[in-house]
């Protein structure tokens, strides 16, 4: 309870530093007060998804130090918590690559081999 009350309250504090920062800039403007309504709402839909996004992250940065997995994927240049656990929850085993190279070409970042593409040799 006492983080969704947390929540709703740096919500508050987000929308109001975003609406009086926009109504200060947007008052000499000459917008109509509905366009500035619409504003007001869609920074506040931001705000909003900032803070889900930043406690999720949070949680799941938790969870990759919980996993063995993904401690050691972790320890692969370039590969966070949030890689980390997104391999871990849906790459396949990997004791079915015989190299990181084919791990790498899985995920699209190498191109795949011949052997990878049993025997199919594709044109460029």
């Amino acid at each position: 309870m006492l983080s969704a009350m947390a929540r709703v309250s740096r919500l508050v504090l987000a929308k109001n530093v975003l609406s009086s920062e926009f109504q200060r800039c947007s008052a000499s403007s000459g917008l109509p007060a509905l366009i500035r309504e619409e504003c007001l709402d869609l920074l506040a839909q931001i705000a909003e998804k900032t803070a889900r996004i930043t406690e999720r992250t949070k949680k799941l940065s938790i969870l990759a130090t919980q996993s063995d997995q993904a401690r050691q994927l972790q320890t692969m240049p370039g590969v966070g918590p949030l890689t980390a656990i997104a391999v871990e929850a849906f790459g396949p085993d990997m004791a079915q690559f015989k190299t990181g190279r084919d791990f790498a070409a899985w995920l699209g970042l190498v191109p795949m081999s011949e052997r990878e593409l049993n025997g199919v040799k594709v044109l460029p």
